[in-house]
This record gives C-alpha cells, structure tokens and sequence, in this order.
C-alpha cells in the first residue's frame, strides 16, 4: 500500500494506492509537499501444517517537495504467495517516484516457526 497526504496552503488530504503493480500520480495544483509513506507487501505463510506465519513488510515515510503538474510512477508491492507444502514466498516491495521512498516487502515462512524478521537495509525513507 501508498498512502500520501497532500499538503497545501490550506488543506490536506490523504490518497492511499492500494492496486497492486505501477500506478501514476500527479501532483494537483496548489500542493507544494507530499508527505509519502509506502509499505510493503507481507510475507506469505508456509504452507504445511503447522506453517509459521510470513513477516510484515517494512514501512518507510518521507516528507518531498514537489511542483503542481508533477508526475510521479509508484509501485504498490504484492503480498507473497503461498503454496501446499512449501514455504512462502516473499511480498513485494512498494516504491514512490525514482527510490524517493522504498519499503522492502516482508520475509516469506520457511519454517515451522515463521519468517525472520524483514530488515530496513534496502528500503529508503526518513521515518
């Protein structure tokens, strides 16, 4: 998921992109900074019986400035696919404009006691 809120001189707004795979965004008149948090798609579970859970993916903020009529592309990250009997496979990693802000999608399960812990080491954000 993508969530942004608008910051102009007089009002804000929040706009969530939530369809998974590459979005378009313009920047509306007026708005002169977007706060952008992206977060990425979860881990899947392992697929046998007694599978541990997948893990969460990561959430990255940044505060952009921006200029009115700005095109940014965004990429909304997958959750991981599960399987019988097989482990998880990991969630995608969701992004706004050129690596402005990355969160790293969440570990898929390969064991009976779940995923490890997803590391921020690739994702970009200031918060």
């Amino acid at each position: 998921m993508l969530a942004m809120i608008l910051v102009s001189q007089l009002k804000s707004q929040t706009t969530q992109f939530t369809t998974v795979g590459v979005n378009t965004y313009t920047v509306p008149t007026c708005v002169y900074s977007l706060n952008v948090t992206c977060i990425g798609g979860g881990g899947a579970g392992r697929g046998t019986a007694g599978g541990g859970g997948g893990a969460g993916g990561v959430s990255a903020t940044k505060l952009i400035s921006v200029t009115p009529g700005q095109t940014y592309t965004l990429i909304v990250g997958a959750g991981g696919a599960g399987s019988a009997g097989a482990s998880g496979t990991d969630g995608g990693t969701s992004s706004f404009g050129a690596n402005l802000v990355v969160a790293e999608g969440g570990k898929g399960a390969t064991t009976t006691t779940g995923a490890v812990a997803t590391t921020t080491v690739n994702s970009v954000g200031d918060i």
